[in-house]
């Protein structure tokens, strides 16, 4: 199962396995806005976690850098958001391989309807994987929506490329 260029453009960017269990590998840092506030941390890309997933401490210092009180945890554990300021948070950068993967704020905020009223929370949570599987980030589909991986078990890699927002039809 070779790379299906129909799925991504442009490069992709290749990353060694760190530890084979999980299709772990490392991440250099994680930006917001510019700022660095993870730095050599490592990662997982997992589509069967629908959220960006990090440690505790790592969360807060996010949710603090976004400007969001930490005391506006809803359901689940997710932040909610204003939905008036999510076009003025920040970019949030991960540094992978020493490429950057940017989402936007439109991109990891998830806009949802409760009770007909428009919510937005931030696509992001806080859980703490034990030793010695963790600390790590889990890059679920908020990140994976956006950026195409391919795994490849023959020489134990990741590749990251850009996901072609719109994915041809198969017949």
């Amino acid at each position: 199962g070779g790379s299906d260029p129909a799925y991504y453009e442009g490069e992709l960017h290749k990353v060694p396995v760190t530890r084979k269990a999980y299709w772990q590998f490392a991440l250099d840092e994680i930006h917001i806005g510019g700022d660095s506030f993870a730095r050599g941390v490592a990662a997982i890309a997992d589509t069967g976690t629908s959220l960006l997933v990090g440690p505790t401490a790592e969360v807060a210092r996010l949710v603090g850098a976004l400007g969001l009180p930490s005391e506006q945890v809803g359901p689940g554990g997710q932040y909610v958001i204003p939905c008036e300021r999510v076009d003025s948070l920040p970019t949030l950068d991960f540094v992978i391989g020493g490429k950057h993967s940017a989402l936007h704020s439109s991109e990891y905020v998830l806009q949802l309807e409760i009770f007909g009223q428009k919510a937005c929370t931030l696509g992001v949570m806080a859980m703490d994987v034990p030793a010695p599987a963790g600390p790590l980030w889990i890059l679920g589909d908020v990140f994976l929506s956006k950026y195409y991986v391919l795994f490849d078990f023959g020489d134990d890699s990741l590749s990251f490329a850009r996901a072609k927002q719109s994915v041809p039809e198969h017949k």
